[in-house]
């Protein structure tokens, strides 16, 4: 699996610029070339995690790791540090919400369709994953920003009645 760390620049409702840290997995050979799925997954961590969450190690001999599994499928998995989290840019904690967060999201996704974007690679569709906040955030990113990717995969939602 090769792994490249990409920045995705997003200016917030501050009109501020921030930076999204992204880590892109394909398949090893892959590098810039051609991938079997022209469909990248860009997938978003729940709210205590960053995106090792979806790259995660081997225990006791079994992989842990997402992007690994979808890699050595042929996918591109995009695994973002969210705002505040990570790598990426670190704004006072009560100015990142759910708001700021789905902007930043909302961005990011709007880049990879663009020609010449970060991730170098050309691709058909786009998949969105969340997993826990991280699937809140993906459904209110849908939600008030329009149809911006063609999947939607919401994982680990709970919610309080």
């Amino acid at each position: 699996m090769l792994t490249q760390r990409i920045e995705f620049p997003v200016t917030l409702s501050d009109d501020h610029k921030y930076t999204v840290v992204g880590y892109l997995s394909t398949q090893a050979g892959g590098g810039r070339g051609p991938l079997k799925s022209r469909t990248l997954q860009v997938v978003v961590h729940g709210g205590t995690y960053d995106h090792e969450y979806w790259d995660a190690s081997t225990l006791h001999g079994v992989d842990y790791s997402y992007a690994r599994h979808m890699a050595e499928r042929g996918y591109a998995v995009l695994a973002l540090d969210m705002l505040g989290t990570g790598e990426s840019s670190q704004p006072p904690g009560d100015f990142v919400n759910l708001a700021e967060s789905s902007g930043a999201i909302a961005q990011i996704l709007a880049q990879v369709r663009e020609p010449g974007h970060p991730c170098a690679h050309t691709f058909d569709k786009v998949a969105l994953i969340g997993h826990s906040i991280g699937t809140i955030t993906s459904i209110y990113t849908l939600g008030r920003h329009g149809p911006l990717v063609d999947a939607l995969v919401a994982t680990g939602w709970a919610h309080v009645p």
